[in-house]
C-alpha cells in the first residue's frame, strides 16, 4: 500500500520481498508506513521521496515526484520500472523520459500493473513498459519493454486526442481520452 502523507512525503507498507517499500530493504513485510526514500539519498532514513502521486503495482511501486519525473522501484523482471534495466531496486530510481521528450517534459500519473507500468505526460501522451502480454502497452505489439514506448491514439481520434488518466490491469490496460 502507498499514500502520500500532509508532509508529502511517499509512505509504503505491506509486503516488501522485493523492495516495493523503498525504503532500502528486503525485509518480509511493515505493518505500519515507512517512509520512501529520497532517490538522492537512498541510505538516509530522515531523507523521503517527496511526492504528487503514488500507484502500487504486483511487487513494483510508482510515484510521481514534486519536480515532475516518475519513479519507481520494487520487482523489476519485466522491465516494469521503465530504467532500461531488469534490475530490482530497494530505493526509488527515475522512470526514463522518451529520447525525443522535450526539456520541460513531466509526468503527471502513474499506473502500476501486474508486472507493467503506465504514465501520462503533461502533453497527454500515455506510455508503458514492462510485459506487454496481450498487448497491454498499448503500442501494437506484444514486445516487453524496460523502457516507455509511446501508447498509440485510437485509429478514430480527432488530431488533439489526448490521454487524461491511464489505469493498469493484471492483464490490460484501461485509458480516459
Amino acid at each position: 500500500s502507498l499514500a502520500i502523507g500532509s508532509d508529502g512525503y511517499a509512505y509504503a507498507w505491506g509486503r516488501s520481498d522485493s523492495g516495493q517499500l523503498g525504503n532500502n530493504t528486503t525485509t518480509a513485510y511493515s505493518t505500519v508506513p515507512v517512509r520512501v526514500r529520497d532517490p538522492s539519498s537512498p541510505t538516509d532514513k530522515n531523507k523521503g521521496l517527496k511526492a504528487i502521486q503514488v500507484s502500487a503495482g504486483g511487487d513494483h511501486s510508482l510515484a510521481v515526484g514534486s519536480d515532475g519525473n516518475a519513479y519507481a522501484w520494487g520487482s523489476n523482471g519485466s522491465g516494469q520500472l521503465g530504467d532500461g534495466t531488469y534490475t530490482t531496486r530497494t530505493t526509488p530510481v527515475k522512470v526514463s523520459k522518451p529520447a525525443d521528450a522535450p526539456t520541460n517534459f513531466t509526468y503527471v500519473q502513474v499506473s502500476g500493473g501486474y508486472n507493467d507500468s503506465l504514465a501520462i505526460d503533461s502533453d497527454g501522451n500515455a506510455y508503458g513498459c514492462g510485459d506487454n502480454t496481450y498487448g497491454k502497452l498499448g503500442d501494437g505489439t506484444s514486445t516487453s519493454r524496460a523502457m516507455l514506448v509511446k501508447v498509440s491514439k485510437p485509429a478514430d481520434a480527432p488530431t488533439d486526442f489526448i490521454y487524461m488518466q491511464i489505469s493498469a490491469g493484471a492483464g490490460h490496460s484501461l485509458a480516459v481520452g
